[in-house]
Formats: C-alpha cells, sequence, structure tokens
C-alpha cells in the first residue's frame, strides 16, 4: 500500500514548479528552490504525508477530521500538520493542502509559476 500512497504523493508534489525530492526512499522530502513544504513518513504501520498549514486550517482540519489528521510531533509549533494516506484520504483534498503548502514556502515568483501551471491544467 506504502508504495502506492508514495507514487500518488510524489505525482502530486513534483508536478509543481521547481518541486525537487531528496531523502530516503521511503521517507521522501519535498522542496521548493531548496526550502521543505511536505514530507512522506511511515508512523507505526501507517503512511503518512506533512505538510505546512495555516493556524486556521490545521485547527479546522483537526476540529473536523481529527481522524485523518494529526499534529506531526515536534513540528506543530512550526506550522505542520500530518495527514494519513490511508483509506479515509482524500486525494484531491491532499492535492489542495500540498499547493498551499507549496505557496507558503515558495518565493513570490516561484509561486507565479505555479499559479500559471494551475490555470492551464
Amino acid at each position: 500500500m506504502y508504495a502506492a500512497s508514495l507514487a500518488h504523493l510524489r505525482a502530486l508534489c513534483l508536478a509543481l514548479p521547481h518541486t525537487t525530492q531528496t531523502g530516503a526512499r521511503d521517507d521522501p522530502i519535498f522542496s521548493v528552490k531548496g526550502q521543505t513544504f511536505a514530507t512522506g513518513h511511515r508512523v507505526g504501520e501507517r503512511e503518512s504525508v506533512w505538510f505546512k498549514a495555516t493556524e486556521d486550517t490545521r485547527q479546522r482540519l483537526l476540529s473536523r477530521h481529527g481522524q485523518r489528521f494529526f499534529t506531526p510531533r515536534y513540528l506543530d509549533k512550526h506550522g505542520w500538520i500530518g495527514a494519513w494516506l490511508d483509506g479515509s484520504c482524500d486525494w484531491s483534498e491532499i492535492d489542495k493542502l500540498l499547493r498551499d503548502s507549496y505557496a507558503m514556502t515558495a518565493p513570490a515568483s516561484t509561486n507565479q509559476d505555479a499559479d500559471a501551471a494551475t490555470t492551464r491544467s
């Protein structure tokens, strides 16, 4: 299962302009211009993605969808949230959240490239 989730996560992240992947094969780190905006992790037996989000978004996701989202240890104070990539995963929602994380991380000129790519899609 993790291979399929990881492939889907890679496809979403690497579709964004100037995104690179580093890190271990099963624990990828996705960055734009050297700044990390998402990471893939196994937590116990579950697959997850961790990404940046606004405080409002984190509070909304945790209060409404606490079974699908969680606070990553050590990173919550830095504005990160985690999402489980298993049966209850909504990939269209994950895509939007990853794009938001990317937008929070990327330099302004790169965000313009991402906006243009979204408009063409």
